[in-house]
C-alpha cells in the first residue's frame, strides 16, 4: 500500500509540475515583448529611443538628461500625491457606507494631481523639441506619438483592447471610447 501512495505523489507531484511550466509558458507567450520593453516607472527605453532616433549629439545628450531628471522629480511629488489619494479613497470600501463627498473629494484631487502630471509632461516634451536642430524637430515630431506610448502607463492585463488609428483613424493613436 506504501508504494501505491508512493506513486500516487510522485505521479501528483509530476502533474503539478508540467502544469506549473505550462502555465508559465502560457504567460510568456501572452506578454507583449514590446510593451515589456516600453513600460517602466522610468522608461530608460524611452531614453535610448529618443537618443537613438533624434542622433542627439553630446551636448544635447547631456541637455536631454537634465530635463529628464527635472522631469522626474517634478513627476514623483504628484505620482506620491496621486497615490495617496488613491489609497484614501480606496480604504473608504471597507466602509459598509462610503462617504460619497469624501470619496469626489478625493477624485477631485486625483484629478488635479494628473493634470499636473500631464501639463509637466508636455512642458518636459517642449522643451526635448526645443534642444533639438530642424531636422531633429521634424524626427521628433514623428516619433512624438511612439515616445507617447512608452511612457504611458501600462495597460491592464486581461483589459479588453481598444481601438486605435490604424482602424479608427485616430491621429494621435490614443485609445478610443
Amino acid at each position: 500500500m506504501k508504494i501505491d501512495k508512493v506513486k500516487l505523489l510522485t505521479i501528483l507531484v509530476v502533474l503539478l509540475l508540467a502544469l506549473n511550466i505550462a502555465t508559465i509558458a502560457g504567460i510568456w507567450k501572452l506578454i507583449d515583448p514590446q510593451t515589456l520593453a516600453m513600460v517602466s516607472p522610468h522608461p530608460t527605453g524611452a531614453k535610448e529611443y529618443i537618443i537613438s532616433k533624434l542622433n542627439l549629439d553630446e551636448e544635447q545628450q547631456k541637455e536631454f538628461e537634465e530635463l529628464r531628471k527635472e522631469h522626474f522629480e517634478q513627476i514623483q511629488n504628484f505620482q506620491e500625491q496621486i497615490r495617496v489619494e488613491k489609497d484614501a479613497m480606496y480604504d473608504l470600501l471597507k466602509s459598509a457606507e462610503p462617504d460619497t463627498t469624501v470619496t469626489f473629494n478625493h477624485i477631485a484631487k486625483i484629478m488635479r494631481n494628473e493634470e499636473r502630471l500631464e501639463r509637466v509632461t508636455f512642458e518636459h516634451f517642449r522643451k526635448v523639441r526645443a534642444i533639438c536642430n530642424a531636422e531633429q524637430q521634424q524626427h521628433f515630431d514623428a516619433i512624438i506619438d511612439q515616445i507617447m506610448r512608452m511612457v504611458m502607463r501600462s495597460p491592464i492585463p486581461g483589459a479588453p483592447q481598444k481601438q486605435t488609428e490604424q482602424h479608427t483613424g485616430n491621429k494621435h493613436n490614443m485609445p478610443l471610447p
